[in-house]
């Protein structure tokens, strides 16, 4: 064995006459971090060159907080060696064909398998995902269905309470009034803070993958009747039926939002108490 090889191979204790080698866990971070080291650079510029909301720091530190660090120092097993090989060898061969946001969640997948052993935890690996620069790239390809079919559910439900509204694309239409509906009103912020605030529920509850997979249904669900819930208050001063002061439309927006943390933590309370976890 020579110089570098402590950096990656231990042996193990002999069982049953046959040696068993593991492998180091900080050896094959940094293989992790050297292979993926292009997308390094382009998170951090990604964070700092303000083209994205940088709250993937919030979650970022949460994951550092449930970072499982008794594990650090411990050796890896075969199976992980070999997943990490899968995924190296995909990244390889897809990477000319990746845009940067997927190349960078294979990267925080190498990571999660290395430090957790195969599959890390749903909460945490949630965490993970929620770091990346997510909110620019979910408002392009998201942020207009999502205000439309808030435009859609909307103009029904103000027809339904007499009010002759109709919609079109994301937009209002009301007498002479026009209301649009603009990127904040398609509730990508509030969800994406509604995932974090599931994510960290789940993963200090020690969530399984299937539970947490609902839980995040159920935030799904919550965050977009509230958000739909603004937009319908929103369109009586928008239209000109109601008067209210220049801080109304914030007070709403805060005040929902912390409807939907209450309504999350409840649903996440009433899951473990379901399960017994």
């Amino acid at each position: 064995m020579n110089r570098l090889e402590p950096l990656f191979f231990s042996p193990g204790s002999a069982l049953g006459g046959k040696s068993k080698e593991s492998f180091s866990r900080v050896g094959l971070l940094a293989i992790g971090f050297l292979t993926f080291w292009p997308i390094w650079p382009w998170y951090i510029n990604r964070m700092l060159d303000h083209s994205d909301d940088p709250w993937g720091i919030l979650a970022l530190i949460a994951c550092v907080y449930f970072l499982p660090w008794s594990r650090i120092d411990k050796d890896c097993s075969k199976i992980t060696l070999g997943l990490v090989s899968i995924i190296i060898g995909m990244y390889s061969l897809l990477l000319p064909h990746l845009p940067k946001v997927i190349q960078a969640l294979f990267a925080i997948t190498l990571l999660a398998v290395i430090l957790w052993e195969t599959r890390p935890p749903s909460g945490w690996y949630a965490l993970l995902v929620l770091s990346l620069p997510l909110i620019a790239t979910l408002q392009f390809y998201v942020g207009y269905p999502l205000r439309l079919l808030i435009g859609i559910c909307s103009s029904h439900l103000l027809s339904w309470c007499g009010l002759p509204v109709t919609h079109e694309e994301a937009a209002l239409f009301w007498k002479d009034s026009i209301v649009l509906i603009d990127a904040p009103c398609s509730g990508i912020s509030m969800m994406w803070f509604g995932a974090f605030l599931t994510a960290c529920l789940a993963c200090k509850a020690r969530f399984p993958w299937k539970l947490t997979a609902l839980a995040a249904m159920g935030t799904t669900l919550c965050i977009f009747g509230l958000n739909l819930l603004r937009n319908l208050i929103l369109f009586f001063p928008e239209s000109g039926l109601l008067t209210w002061p220049t801080w109304g439309h914030m007070t709403i927006g805060l005040i929902l939002f912390a409807v939907a943390c209450l309504c999350i933590f409840f649903w996440i309370k009433l899951l473990q108490k379901r399960f017994s976890i």
